[in-house]
This record gives C-alpha cells, structure tokens and sequence, in this order.
C-alpha cells in the first residue's frame, strides 16, 4: 500500500473505519495498519502498524504491530480508537495524540490462528501474561467486533471463537459476560447465558445506547441485545443462507459481517456471502437492497448494477452517504442513499 495524496495512495485490504467528531478525517484500519485520511486535504497518513503483524505496546508508526484486527471504534472524546486485536486475543487501543498502540485488556497467546485455542475467562487486565489459564486474568478467542457505550466508558466485545458478547469497562479494563453461553454455538433467543449464536462477528450501538446490534455471521442473521437485561432475539434472517428480501422474519441472509446502526429505524450490514449491502428497516420491518447483485467485480452503478469483492464495514459520511470498504478491490467506495 501506499501513502499520500488521493490520486496516488493505495490502499491495502480496508475492513473497517471511525469519523472525527468535526467529519474531517476518515481513520481506516487496513491490512494490521490504522491509517488516517483526510476527508479536507484528500490525503492518506500511516498513524500506526506495519503490513508484518505482531504484537507491541507502546510503540507507533511502522514500529507499532497489531495482527489482524477486523474492526474499530473511536471514543466519543476522539482521543482513542479501540479494537479487539483478533489474533492477539486482546483488547487495544490507539491513542490519537502520540499515535501509540497500548493495551486495555486479555491475556494469552499472541499470533493465534483459528486452531489456537485462548479459553475464556471473564477477569482484570494482565499484560504481561502470555499463557492460559491463569486465575483472574481476561481471556477472550479471537475477537473481531467491538461497539462503544454512548458515554464512552464500556466496550461491548464479539468474542467470536467463544461464540459469546461481552463488556470491558474502560477505565478497569474489567470484562463481563453479556450473553451467550461461553463454547457453546447454536442459534436461540433468550436472557444471558440461555442465548446461543454462531461466530457472531460484527457489533453496533442503537442510536439511544439501549441495544446492541450483531451480525451472527453463521447463524446468517441479525440479532439484537436489549442491555438492561441481556434479552437476545432475531431481528432478521432465519438460520438458512440465502438471499430473499422481504419480511424480517423470512427474510434470508447469506455469511452476515459488519452492521451499523444509521439512525433509530434503519440498520445497513454487509454480506461475506452475497457481496452485497442490505437494509434492515425496523419501522415497516422489511429489508431491501441497497446495492449489490450479488457478482464479484469492480463495477459502479445502480443498485442493481454494482459489483463488490470482499464488502466489509460501513459508516455514515453523512446522512445521504454510505462509505464502504471493499476489501479485496483495496478501495473506499461510495453509495448515495439519496
């Protein structure tokens, strides 16, 4: 990849982004790397992480090393963005005023595959622990998804390979369990550790900070967790993959990843299965496509025209502009929801 002005600058598979505050810069996570780009200037900067990924504290720049990390959240001060560092099974973040990573929370292994197995244990920070097992120490499994309470001071976690949701308080780093039952998949409704999901991946706060959105990546559905009590149910999507719009409840979806809560009715989320992007209307409770026909490519148009390769996340540049990122064709693109 490469920095720079828009018409030179690559970029090296985008998965995930967060706005300032004032709308003038686009933080990008991409390929272990949180880039920086300037929606005034138009231009692209390297704050932190290099295309080698590891783990390192304290450090920033090309020096600074995260390892696969699929999503990221900035506080609502906009001095941190935070992330679940996937394969470091940790909790992290970047801070905005010296461009460092640091740690918030985890233990265990560092450079973990899909084999490696974590555990899970809910518990207090341990920096300096790279073992299992360890009494009061957080463990998670290959984290991906991560939301932000509206104050600021508690992350919600997808701890993907424990198939469970859970919170770390921000100023403790302090983890509890908010639902799902910890190693144990399936797909039902239910308070707390009665709820099951499979894989769920992506996480977004309700405009209100009263729900967490998921995308239950191999249940091929949406779900919803009411915070106050922990109460799961199924916004869309049945458990069958497919694509038919239509009716929440026969709706069907295909490998859900990534949902963002646009305003109080309308939820986006992207599809690994389809490489299309959908909307989930919980006013009139239908879904529709909102562009995408389901071919892989690189191809601009209606909604009906435009191909993907590789649709990740979503963020509102404004309030008739969706930004996506297109993995696989290493590009920020563009839908008019207008």
């Amino acid at each position: 990849d490469t920095d720079g002005a828009k018409s030179v600058a690559v970029l090296g598979r985008p998965k995930s982004f967060a706005l300032s505050s004032d709308k003038k810069s686009l933080y990008v996570l991409e390929n272990h790397k949180i880039k920086k780009y300037s929606l005034t200037a138009q231009t692209l900067t390297l704050l932190a992480g290099s295309a080698m990924d590891n783990y390192r504290e304290d450090t920033g720049g090309t020096a600074g090393r995260m390892s696969g990390p699929t999503s990221i959240v900035i506080a609502p001060n906009g001095k941190r963005i935070y992330f679940a560092d996937r394969n470091n099974s940790r909790v992290r973040y970047l801070d905005l005023t010296t461009n460092t990573f640091h740690y918030l929370t985890g233990a265990g292994h560092i450079n973990g595959d899909a084999v490696t197995a974590n555990g899970y244990a809910e518990g207090l920070p341990c920096p300096t622990e790279f073992t299992t097992g360890t009494a009061g120490c957080a463990y998670f499994n290959r984290p991906n998804g991560i939301a932000i309470s509206k104050p600021g001071g508690t992350l919600y976690i997808a701890d993907t390979q424990n198939q469970v949701i859970r919170k770390v308080i921000v100023a403790t780093g302090k983890t509890t369990l908010i639902a799902g039952k910890p190693g144990v998949s399936g797909f039902k409704n239910g308070k707390g550790q009665t709820a099951r999901f499979k894989n769920p991946f992506g996480l977004t706060m309700s405009s209100d900070g009263k729900t967490l959105y998921v995308a239950d990546r191999d249940n091929n559905a949406i779900r919803s967790i009411r915070l106050k009590d922990g109460l799961v149910q199924t916004v869309a999507g049945n458990g069958v993959i497919g694509y038919r719009e239509g009716k929440l409840a026969s709706a069907r979806l295909a490998l859900p990843e990534y949902v963002l809560a646009a305003s109080k009715n309308i939820l986006y989320f992207t599809e690994a299965g389809t490489n299309r992007v959908r909307e989930i209307n919980l006013q009139t409770r239908l879904t529709r496509l909102v562009s995408g026909n389901g071919r892989r490519g690189n191809v601009n148009g209606t909604r009906t025209q435009t191909t993907f390769n590789g649709v990740k996340g979503l963020i509102m540049l404004n309030a008739t502009t969706l930004l996506l990122a297109d993995q696989s064709n290493d590009l920020i693109r563009a839908i008019s929801l207008r």
